[in-house]
């Protein structure tokens, strides 16, 4: 099954009939639509790759401890340093992009991590990192692991003059 299909049956269990499958899972009246619900969790969980300390529950799709858990979201906008040969910045944007997605299961509550290295003739920047976390606690914690840390220190840094960041929740 696609994702696509997977979260489409899971927002039409979850949204569409948030009462009957609380029912269902609490008291396991229907096996079948409790079996689906419980492949559904697990391809979100193991298949998405959901962080662990994000519940999948029936009133909304992401919950944490009751309460709605808006997605944080970091962008990254940035320059290259002047003088470097058309082949050097190809080479380093690859690095980057290695370096910073390397990151994705390393770091906790990391959602998901994008880098962009092609933008349009308009663009004036020439990098893009998108990245989403589970909320700001775990974005402060990316801010000073150890794995990117050491990936801005070598990777990041030294090849780039101009750094942009808008964090946001969404």
């Amino acid at each position: 099954m696609t994702c696509l299909h997977i979260s489409a049956i899971h927002f039409i269990i979850c949204h569409q009939f948030p009462q009957e499958i609380d029912d269902l899972l609490a008291h396991q009246r229907n096996s079948f639509y409790h079996e689906i619900y419980t492949k559904v969790k697990f391809y979100l969980r193991y298949v998405e790759k959901l962080p662990d300390n994000v519940i999948l529950g029936s009133k909304e799709l992401f919950r944490k401890k009751g309460r709605v858990n808006n997605m944080v979201k970091h962008v990254i906008l940035w320059k290259l340093k002047d003088g470097m040969a058309a082949e050097e910045k190809t080479r380093v944007k690859a690095d980057i992009k290695e370096g910073l997605e390397g990151l994705k299961d390393k770091i906790p509550g990391l959602v998901d991590i994008k880098v962009h290295t092609e933008g349009l003739a308009s663009s004036n920047a020439d990098l893009m990192l998108d990245s989403s976390f589970t909320d700001e606690a775990a974005l402060n914690g990316y801010s000073v692991h150890p794995a990117h840390v050491e990936v801005a220190d070598t990777k990041v840094r030294p090849f780039t003059e101009i750094r942009l960041c808008l964090d946001y929740e969404e």
